[in-house]
Formats: C-alpha cells, structure tokens, sequence
C-alpha cells in the first residue's frame, strides 16, 4: 500500500502556506534588523554602562534584547543625537513582535479553522470512512485519481489538511461523524474498517442515513462478497474489493481461452499459487 501521507507531504504550496511564510519570514526579517539597529544605537548611547567592558557589553545586550519585548526603556523620550537607530529599531521590533504573535495565533487556531472552512465549502465530494487498507489508499492516491475533487478522510488520528484531502479523528457517534464530513452532500463514500463484518455494518448505517449517496464497502472475503452483492441492494450501497478488481483486470488484459486458443489447447488451464485475496 502506498504511504498514507502521501496525499499530504510534498503537495505544491498553495495561497494559505505561501502568506504563513510570508508572515514568518517578515517577522524574522523585522527582528533582526531591530536588534542590529538597537545594538547600534545603544553602543553610542551615554546612559549605558561605560565601565568595565564586561558590564558595558552586557548592558548593551540587555537593553537590545528588550527591543523585542516591548520594553518601556524604548518608550522613554530618546535624547541622544543618534536617536534614529533606536527609534526605527523600536517601530521594527514592534512590528516583528506582533506578526510573531499573529503566526503563533494562526498556528494554534488555523488549522481547525481551516479544517473548518474544508468541510462548510464541499460538495459533491468523496467521504472515506476507516482505517484499513482500502481506506487509506483511496486517501492516498484520491488527488491522483480524481484531479480536483476533493476527500474528507475519517480515520483514528487526525492528520493535515491539504488543498485537496482533509483528514479528521473519528469522535462521537457515527451520525456525528458523517454530519462531521458533510456526508449527505458527497458524491461517494467509501467505508473500510478493516474488518469484513464492521464494514458492512457501517455502509449499512450509512446507506440508510444517505440514500442519495453512492456507498462502496470494501469486503476482502470473496465468498461474503458474493453472497452479500446478491442480496437485496440496500438504497445505493455495493461491496467491493480491491483484490478482485485487480483480478478481473489481469483476466481481461489475459483472457485464459484466448490464450488456450492460440496454444490450440483442448481446454483453459489456470494456475492459482497461494492463498492471497487476489486468488
């Protein structure tokens, strides 16, 4: 199975990402400058400690560290000649102070914002339900297969949200968590919970609270997806399996009778090695 942050790590930067860097690079930029600035305007500054050479340097570090700190000594009325650098280290430190502060207020709250505003602006979108091995390749590989559709992934543990997949924790029940991924507005969900039995018991649950939703469960059993895909269709619901897509896609690519047919054999002779789903 592919990596399940690969829908997540490596994705393009997007306008979101690109003005937190701004902000983050800006602050920086204003900070050091501001203590370049304040180191040199306190070097010239009388009211420093001027002896020993020791306490001078110290004093004049203190002092330019503050610069960052909103100090109130940078508030006083500032008298020297060379007033200049600590008035423009003042006004930049400021500044870099407060977009520090704005970063840290969008690093604690945007992301659940963002998460947020993911969820209020889908539509027709995938839901994937689970954690198993279904599950998290659809997440994985959705942006490749679908272009610019978007997923919501319900798994155990939160993850980040990219341009074009957002993955929330599974929390309260599951009529909360389907209105969690705007479940009635998607296009297609997909459950995978890792186990035959709990999956169909949840498309089940959620063809019926969905009915205008096309509903896929994963079922690796061949013989239980039989049986279940000759019951009577419960709303849009249909079990399926990865396994045997792959299977019927290598019988189609290599059709056993053509294949006895030009050897001029008198039957189709498969082999089958193993016990794997695709067997």
């Amino acid at each position: 199975m592919s990596d399940p942050e690969a829908g997540v790590s490596g994705r393009p930067a997007t306008r979101r990402s690109i003005f937190l860097i701004a902000i983050s690079t800006l602050a920086i930029l204003f900070g050091v400058v501001a203590l370049v600035l304040a180191a040199y305007g306190w070097m010239h500054e009388p009211e420093v400690t001027q002896d020993p050479a020791v306490m001078r340097v110290a004093d004049i570090a203190v002092r330019t560290i503050k610069v960052l700190l909103l100090s109130d000594i940078y508030y006083e009325p500032i008298e020297h000649v060379e007033k200049w650098p600590l008035e423009t280290a003042r006004a930049l430190g400021t500044a870099s102070s407060v977009l520090f502060g704005i970063r840290l207020l969008l690093y604690a709250i945007g992301s659940r914002m963002h998460a947020m505003w993911f969820r209020f602006t889908s539509s027709h979108h995938d839901v994937i339900i689970g954690s198993g091995p279904a599950a998290i390749e659809y997440a994985a590989r959705h942006g490749d297969l679908f272009g610019k559709r978007r997923a919501i992934h319900l798994a155990e543990e939160r993850a980040p949200t990219s341009k074009l997949l957002a993955t929330y924790a599974r929390t309260g029940s599951l009529k909360h968590q389907l209105r969690s991924a705007s479940a009635r507005n998607a296009k297609r969900i997909l459950v995978d919970e890792g186990d035959d039995a709990d999956t169909w018991q949840t498309a089940q649950v959620i063809a019926k609270a969905c009915p205008k939703t096309e509903v896929l469960a994963h079922i690796t059993d061949p013989w239980m997806r039989d049986r279940l895909s000759r019951e009577t269709p419960v709303a849009r619901l249909t079990p399926f399996s990865y396994a045997g897509g792959a299977a019927r896609q290598v019988m189609l690519a290599h059709p056993p009778y053509l294949l006895a047919q030009k050897l001029k054999a008198p039957a189709q002779h498969v082999l089958i090695v193993g016990f794997g789903q695709v067997g």
